[in-house]
């Protein structure tokens, strides 16, 4: 919750962007089984401007949400799109 809060508050500032990939990253660290938090250190590297880091962490994200539901998958692999485009 707080690199999401993070992120709508400050997303202009790239110290903070910074923060708040390294706290999604952590919580992707504590949790690897969570795809959620995969797909929110995916977004934090995208907004950090890494493309490459914020699409590996989505494909994760979308390993992980196959195991959740149909709904789950469809979110992350709409966002990967988004990623490529």
């Amino acid at each position: 919750q707080l690199a999401t809060d993070m992120i709508k508050r400050f997303n202009a500032d790239s110290d903070v962007l910074d923060e708040a990939a390294a706290i999604a990253g952590e919580a992707a660290a504590l949790a690897p089984g969570n795809y959620q938090y995969q797909l929110l250190h995916s977004k934090t590297l995208l907004l950090n401007g890494n493309k490459e880091e914020a699409l590996a962490a989505a494909q994760k994200a979308l390993e992980l949400a196959r195991s959740e539901s149909p709904l789950a998958v469809r979110t992350v692999e709409l966002y990967i799109k988004q990623i490529q485009s």
